[in-house]
């Protein structure tokens, strides 16, 4: 199993326009694990913090969350498995792991790759491959 992180979720929805490579990239690799040729989670996390950018990227709030909603609702239905929060008490026993990672938002996301057992985290986002040795990190493009 592969975790997609939050940027390869705003590629796929709130950037297509702009990035249409990374677009094109995460699309495919969406439909991958539409049928099955890849089994793919990503966290209740990313889906907060996608929402969280398309309302701040958004004219009003209003607006924002209008989008944010429509956003949502292109990636439930597809075959992505959603991971729970973590619980206090995962965070606190695992988060040591990963405290090269600068972001705290980050480590919450190697946090539940790890505690899933998933082979790589997907992602656009450099700020991981400091933990590339305990998770293999890649870019949509290198699964397909």
């Amino acid at each position: 199993m592969i975790y997609i992180e939050t940027s390869v979720l705003v590629a796929y929805t709130i950037a297509r326009e702009r990035e249409r490579d990374r677009f094109n990239y995460t699309s495919s690799l969406i439909q991958k694990v539409n049928k099955g040729e890849l089994e793919a989670l990503t966290s209740f996390y990313a889906l907060i913090e996608l929402f969280t950018i398309a309302v701040e990227n958004a004219e009003d709030f209003k607006q924002g969350s209008s989008d944010a909603k429509d956003i949502l609702l292109e990636i439930l239905p597809t075959k992505l498995i959603i991971s729970k929060m973590l619980t206090r008490q995962e965070k606190l026993m695992n988060s040591h792991l990963f405290r090269e990672i600068v972001d705290p938002s980050d480590i919450t996301h190697a946090v539940v790759a790890h505690l899933y057992r998933c082979e790589k985290i997907v992602t656009y986002d450099k700020h991981f491959l400091k933990a590339s040795h305990l998770i293999p990190v890649v870019k949509p493009e290198d699964l397909l």
